[in-house]
């Protein structure tokens, strides 16, 4: 039985990519995408990654003079 139920499964499943190749596809419809929100990413990226950097900066030196006291 158990034989008999992997063995269909497995028929069936290599036999599906040649029905799919049967039915006709409609190709996606090209869409021009605008480069705002990759523009608007980028630059919070780097804003964000920059503000990080002065903040450990700012607190290392203010822990060194801290220290020096």
């Amino acid at each position: 039985m158990m034989k008999t139920l992997v063995s269909g499964f497995t028929l069936l499943l290599t036999a599906l990519p040649a029905l799919a190749d049967e039915g006709t596809v409609a190709p996606p419809p090209r869409v021009e995408a605008d480069p705002t929100a990759m523009i608007v990413s980028l630059v919070l990226l780097v804003g964000m990654i920059g503000g990080f950097v002065f903040y450990v900066w700012w607190k290392d030196r203010n822990g060194k003079k801290n220290d020096a006291a």
